[in-house]
């Protein structure tokens, strides 16, 4: 299997659970989490499927800057009170 395609679906399996978690436990941290790392995914595995990209360096600053912030997040969620229901 190729590895953009293994990226392209986490990434949706992410974001799918993110959207989950929204829908049926109206949690908003743990969304931004699954979908920052779902974003994330997505967009290594376009890069990863077309290397030649005009704006490479652009999208992988902010394919970066998505997993920053799924850290971010993933950190605030673990800092909330009551999370471990």
């Amino acid at each position: 299997m190729k590895t953009y395609f293994i990226r392209y679906a986490a990434g949706l399996l992410f974001i799918a659970f993110g959207i989950y978690e929204l829908i049926e436990r109206n949690d908003i941290p743990e969304t931004l989490l699954y979908v920052f790392l779902g974003g994330s995914f997505l967009l290594m595995g376009y890069l990863a499927q077309h290397p030649e990209t005009p704006h490479k360096k652009n999208l992988n600053t902010l394919s970066w800057a998505l997993i920053i912030a799924a850290v971010l997040a993933f950190l605030y969620v673990l800092t909330i009170p009551g999370s471990a229901n």
